[in-house]
């Protein structure tokens, strides 16, 4: 596979994961907290940010709860093609 392709896929890995991390802050914001600290009591669900508690609906709570857990798995990834995308312009340098 090219080097340029290469390089894209890596660039394409990092700004998808910091779209995702921007996106999962924003939505943070805009909904009052998020579910990984949050609670379920008796059938309703709070968002949790700095011990405050946001009542959400159980759809706003799994999609927080789920975006959390793709954030949480993507961090790594994204740092993994931040390195790969390091080693690859030490290639391109070393070519020219």
């Amino acid at each position: 596979m090219p080097l340029w392709v290469r390089m894209a896929i890596a660039q394409t890995i990092q700004l998808v994961g910091f779209a995702n991390v921007v996106a999962f802050f924003l939505a943070l914001l805009y909904l009052g907290g998020d579910a990984s600290m949050g609670k379920v009591a008796d059938g309703h669900y709070f968002l949790s940010s700095h011990g405050h508690l946001t009542e959400v609906s159980r759809a706003v709570f799994r999609y927080s709860e789920v975006h959390g857990s793709i954030v949480v798995w993507s961090l790594p990834i994204m740092f993994i093609a931040m390195g790969w995308g390091i080693h690859l312009r030490t290639l391109m340098r070393r070519r020219t």
